[in-house]
């Protein structure tokens, strides 16, 4: 790389759950909440806790929804999070003494890695974290070893909710709960889906045409303080992106690039867009524009997603989908692509040890060479679910630490967080962005389809309510007044 260029390159993270503390334990439940919390973010926050011991800082922006923000914060998740961790060690106990008495030694031995683990969890996360996710993130935000974004209050899709209030309140309530819980407000967003709208004439799921005007999202974004988010790359130059690439999808509208209203304007011709910079929002506004967009990085982005062509479908790793009968533990590896459950092989950690480190060179590798050659203030943004890591990928959180900590020794290149990148290398170009997502096609149709039609057939009424109790609510106020 050239010496005199500044790259950056950055995860972004996204953490979300459903609201699932009411709902039992199994399977759509509280089960579900601490077994994330288990495999991705009580080993997240240990890594970046080791990481700042090293003193490698940034590279990760962790989106936290409120929704999860609230759950983990909620004052019956320790004890629920303690009663699945005692069952967690009990029934790995209990099956490293069935596989002795079998004379399974290597799978006993593996039992008892498990709770060995999970002892060692209980005791962190209670011991040394005193119970306490909500902190332990905002302890690692406050001495700037990652940066926490936010998300729409209840992951709405937005640019197919019905009523520009909706949105107005989605990105409000994110902002006061972020600012509640971490102390600061956002500076980020992820959009749910990655999904965006520009302004424009108003077309609803399953709805024809009428006359409104839609708001473009970054003008909500903006009027809520909030001045970045990311995109898919098919959004930036066309092509379905991480979706489909079925024909069906391919008529997509065109992205119009335009020069900064602050800078002269571009000499002819002009060079290709670029996923590797950042690009402000074009809008309808005739001001200067508030809100930049990051590009998901689509030469790197397949080597962490994809099952099939991924590191992830490693035959080293730990095999996700075969756990055992009682306590419901994996001791299986994925084995190779195609392999029937019935006949994966037996887990081997010291090899999936081996694998990360393999595997995390060779992402250093693609960056370094993705970012080789690039322009100042050039940044590869990496966005993934933060549950991929850990909980699908059980070895993930161990590559990103060595991710990070490889990229950290590559002296020509900066960890960075999408909030410190923006404030340090504001865009200088303008861009007007297509509708679409990071769903099938990259556009709305994973939402917007005729098997999901049902659904928007109860959304829409029951926004409407909201907005009549909230209007009731109001006059009432205004009555008593």
């Amino acid at each position: 790389m050239d010496s005199g260029a500044r790259r950056s390159f950055g995860f972004f993270l996204h953490g979300h759950l459903p609201w699932v503390l009411p709902h039992g334990r199994w399977p759509h439940g509280a089960e579900w909440l601490c077994e994330a919390t288990l495999e991705t973010y009580l080993p997240l926050v240990r890594s970046l806790q080791r990481l700042r011991e090293k003193g490698v800082t940034g590279g990760v922006t962790l989106g936290v929804s409120p929704v999860l923000a609230e759950q983990l914060a909620a004052p019956v998740f320790a004890g629920m999070l303690a009663k699945y961790l005692d069952d967690r060690i009990r029934t790995s106990h209990e099956e490293a003494a069935a596989f002795h008495r079998k004379g399974e030694t290597r799978f006993a031995e593996l039992a008892e890695v498990w709770e060995r683990r999970h002892r060692d969890s209980r005791r962190f996360f209670f011991d040394e974290l005193g119970g306490d996710m909500i902190g332990a993130l905002r302890d690692l935000q406050e001495g700037g070893t990652l940066e926490l974004a936010t998300c729409a209050a209840t992951h709405a899709y937005l640019p197919l909710l019905g009523r520009d209030e909706s949105i107005t309140v989605q990105l409000e309530l994110a902002r006061r709960v972020h600012e509640r819980h971490f102390g600061a407000p956002p500076s980020g967003l992820w959009l749910p889906e990655a999904a965006y709208r520009p302004a424009g004439p108003w077309r609803g799921a399953g709805s024809a045409e009428d006359d409104r005007v839609r708001t473009g999202l970054e003008e909500f974004l903006a009027r809520a303080g909030l001045r970045y988010f990311t995109v898919d790359s098919g959004l930036l130059v066309g092509g379905s992106g991480g979706g489909s690439t079925s024909a069906r999808f391919r008529d997509r509208p065109d992205v119009r690039r335009e020069a900064h209203r602050a800078r002269a304007p571009h000499p002819e011709p002009l060079a290709p867009l670029d996923s590797r910079s950042p690009y402000w929002v074009a809008g309808r506004g005739e001001g200067s524009p508030a809100v930049q967009f990051f590009t998901r990085d689509p030469s790197t982005a397949s080597q962490v997603w994809s099952g099939e062509r991924g590191y992830p479908g490693d035959p080293a790793y730990l095999e996700f989908h075969k756990k055992s009968e009682g306590g419901g533990h994996r001791y299986w590896k994925v084995s190779g692509s195609g392999v029937d459950l019935g006949d994966k092989e037996e887990y081997v950690p010291d090899d999936a040890v081996d694998r990360v480190a393999d595997h995390a060179d060779h992402f250093c590798r693609l960056v370094c060479d993705r970012l080789a050659g690039s322009a100042e203030g050039s940044i590869l943004v990496a966005p993934y679910d933060a549950e991929l890591f850990g909980h699908w990928w059980h070895e993930g959180v161990s590559w990103l630490e060595a991710v990070l900590e490889g990229l950290h020794a590559e002296p020509h290149l900066g960890l960075t967080t999408l909030g410190d990148h923006a404030r340090e290398f504001p865009p200088t170009e303008v861009v007007a962005l297509p509708e679409g997502s990071w769903g099938e096609g990259g556009h709305d149709y994973v939402w917007n389809n005729p098997a999901v039609a049902w659904t928007w057939q109860l959304i829409y009424p029951s926004e409407e309510a909201v907005w009549d109790l909230w209007r009731a609510a109001r006059d009432s106020d205004r009555a008593e007044a």
